[in-house]
């Protein structure tokens, strides 16, 4: 059987989940999977501490990463929790970076079965209302990505999402402020309204719901 090939993945000097140096490593997934052992346990692989699998989870959104992403979890499953210097964890990579296909691999990932276990419930709502430095969960980070799958694949999850956090900030804001509008009107249509309009003025706020409700800006 031909070895599978591990996507190029940039690592070094950076900001966030994102790296930009030009060391790349590229190399079969057996020999990097067996080599990046030590690698795993706490060891982060550039300046801004992201660990192996931030990296993988902000490189790409194909299969081969899904790949890496489960490999590494299966060999450091604390790592899906990790954070790095800013805060983020991997799947505020993923979001950041626009990556529906890896932000639901991760959920995947965090989610224990049996799935309909209370339990099971809170630990993957605790896990999607992870905050970092600056109090923003995964869905600020799709916010700011504009990338409405990313979105849907969040608040599919967990619709109170857009409800998190109640105070500083709230995702709303974060799309207004960004002049992202339908990205807005998107989250409001998703969470019923039940979001947090945290950040927003009294007058803003109530001429946004005005505008809601109005049937002409919503066709």
């Amino acid at each position: 059987m031909a070895e599978q090939q591990v996507p190029a993945i940039v690592v070094g000097e950076g900001s966030g989940c994102q790296s930009t140096s030009s060391v790349v490593l590229q190399t079969s997934l057996a020999a990097t999977v067996s080599s990046a052992v030590l690698l795993l346990d706490g060891v982060t692989l550039d300046s801004e501490g992201n660990s192996a699998l931030h990296v993988v989870a902000s490189s790409g959104d194909s299969d081969t990463y899904h790949d890496c992403a489960k490999l590494i979890y299966g060999k450091a499953k604390k790592l899906l929790d990790a954070e790095n210097k800013s805060g983020d964890t991997p799947l505020h990579c993923a979001a950041r970076a626009g990556h529906p296909n890896m932000v639901s691999h991760l959920i995947k990932l965090a989610t224990p079965t049996p799935t309909r276990d209370d339990d099971a419930s809170k630990k993957v709502m605790e896990f999607l209302e992870k905050k970092n430095e600056l109090g923003e969960t995964a869905l600020h980070g799709a916010v700011r990505s504009a990338n409405t799958e990313v979105i849907e694949k969040l608040m599919s999850t967990a619709p109170g999402l857009a409800n998190v956090p109640s105070d500083g900030i709230s995702p709303l804001y974060l799309a207004i402020s960004l002049g992202r509008l339908d990205v807005a009107w998107d989250m409001m249509k998703k969470s019923s309204n039940r979001l947090s309009y945290s950040g927003l003025d009294q007058m803003v706020k109530m001429s946004f719901i005005l505008l809601y409700l109005s049937p002409k800006v919503r066709t």
